[in-house]
Formats: structure tokens, C-alpha cells, sequence
């Protein structure tokens, strides 16, 4: 069984008002990766995510080819110690 990862992403590029929360969301969704995604004050996007290691991947590279009317420059990545369990992907406002 694929061990359960978490992981933190600061989303740089032009990702707020183009729906890339949602985007995130659908993708997230799609594979079966929990978590929460949100603009920050900044400009960037925070995203909280869990899942294998393997659907993670999968999940930024989508964000990076497919990221709706947004655009991705870069991602800052963390894997903090374990975090609260996530049941769902969802959107924060």
C-alpha cells in the first residue's frame, strides 16, 4: 500500500482570477488527492495536498501542463511532519 504523503505548495505565476483554484480542485479530484487550495494576499496560491507520492507528482505536473487560463512559473514545495488528515479536495475562500 502507497504511504500517505503531505505536502505544502506556494504556486507562483498567474493563478488568481483565471479559476486556477478550481483547476486545482478538478485535477486534485480526479486522482484522488485530498486537500485544500487558496489564494493568498500576495498573489500566490497555497495549497495543502495528500496523497501517494506518486499522485502528487502527477497532480503538479498537470497543474504545470494544464493549468486552466492560469499560468504556473514555479512551485515552492514542503513536506511538513504529518498533518491533519484530509477527507476531500476543496477550495478555501
Amino acid at each position: 500500500m502507497n504511504e500517505t504523503v503531505t505536502m505544502y505548495v506556494i504556486v507562483h505565476g498567474r493563478v488568481q482570477g483565471v479559476f486556477f483554484r478550481a483547476t486545482t480542485r478538478d485535477h486534485a479530484r480526479s486522482i484522488g488527492v485530498m486537500g485544500t487550495v487558496k489564494n493568498l494576499p500576495d498573489g500566490t496560491v497555497e495549497m495543502w495536498a495528500q496523497g501517494s507520492k506518486e499522485n502528487l507528482e502527477i497532480l503538479l505536473n498537470r497543474l504545470k501542463k494544464e493549468p486552466g487560463m492560469g499560468e504556473v512559473s514555479r512551485f515552492e514545495i514542503n513536506h511538513p511532519e504529518q498533518y491533519s488528515q484530509f477527507t476531500s479536495f476543496d477550495v478555501v475562500y
